[in-house]
C-alpha cells in the first residue's frame, strides 16, 4: 500500500508541482524578454511570480523528500560488503572557464565592429539579460548579442539563460565568437544559433557546450576594424 501511494504521488502531485514551476518559469523569462526590449515591467510584478516558483519548488523537494521516507520504510536493511576510502582529488581545470581580461576584449572588439557597421552598441553585460550587447540599427532594428571570448580556439559554453533567450528571440539574437583574442583575434557571428547549433547540456553546472566545429560550420567569419 505504501509503494502505491508513493507511486500516486510521484505520478500526481510531483508532475503537477513540476508544470506549475516550468509555467512559472515561461512567465519569468516572458518578463526578461519584454525588459530585454525596453518595455516597462514593474518590478513588483517579478518578484511576485519569483516567489510564486520558490514556494511550488519548496513544496516540491518537501513532496520528493515525503516520498523517498515512506519508500526506504520499505527497504530491507543494509548489508555491509566492504569499506573503501575515496581520497580527494585536485578538480580538472576547466578549459571553458573566461578570463576577465580575454573577455574585455572581446568584449571592446565586439563594440568597435558594432560602431563600424552604423549601429549603435549599449554594454548591458551587467544586466543578466541573457545577452551582453543590445545594439541598434538606423533603421530600428536591434541585434542581441552574446560575445563568447575565447584565447585560442575550442568549444563555447552557454548558460540556461543566454540559451533560452537565443529561442526566444529568434533572428533578433547574436552570437558573436572571438577567438584567438590573446594574439591575433577573429571574430565569427552567427545568427539565431538556437536554429543552427546543437549543444550538449551539462548537467552538473548546468550550461550548454557547443563544440568548436559545430558553432564554426554555421559562423560568418568577419572583418574586424574595416568598416
Amino acid at each position: 500500500q505504501r509503494e502505491h501511494d508513493a507511486q500516486i504521488k510521484r505520478k500526481y502531485g510531483l508532475r503537477s508541482l513540476q508544470e506549475l514551476i516550468l509555467r512559472s518559469e515561461e512567465k519569468l523569462l516572458e518578463y526578461e524578454t519584454k525588459k530585454a526590449k525596453g518595455r516597462e515591467v514593474p518590478e513588483v510584478v517579478i518578484q511576485s511570480e519569483r516567489r510564486r516558483k520558490e514556494e511550488f519548488e519548496r513544496r516540491k523537494v518537501e513532496l520528493e523528500k515525503r516520498i523517498e521516507a515512506e519508500t526506504n520504510l520499505l527497504l530491507s536493511p543494509p548489508k555491509i560488503l566492504g569499506v573503501i576510502a575515496v581520497l580527494p582529488q585536485t578538480p580538472p581545470k576547466d578549459e571553458l572557464k573566461e578570463d576577465r581580461e580575454i573577455e574585455e576584449i572581446g568584449m571592446r572588439l565586439a563594440m568597435e565592429y558594432e560602431f563600424s557597421r552604423g549601429r549603435n552598441p549599449e554594454d548591458v553585460s551587467l544586466q543578466n539579460l541573457g545577452f551582453d550587447i543590445r545594439s541598434r540599427a538606423p533603421d530600428g532594428s536591434f541585434r542581441y548579442i552574446e560575445v563568447k571570448t575565447r584565447a585560442r580556439e575550442g568549444k563555447i559554453a552557454l548558460t540556461p539563460n543566454e540559451w533560452l533567450m537565443a529561442q526566444r528571440l529568434g533572428d533578433e539574437y547574436w552570437l558573436y565568437v572571438i577567438v584567438n583574442a590573446a594574439s591575433k583575434p577573429e571574430l565569427y557571428t552567427i545568427q539565431n544559433p538556437a536554429s543552427k547549433l546543437k549543444p550538449s547540456e551539462e548537467v552538473e553546472i548546468v550550461r550548454y557546450i557547443v563544440d568548436k566545429d559545430d558553432w564554426k560550420n554555421v559562423a560568418v567569419k568577419e572583418a574586424i576594424g574595416e568598416a
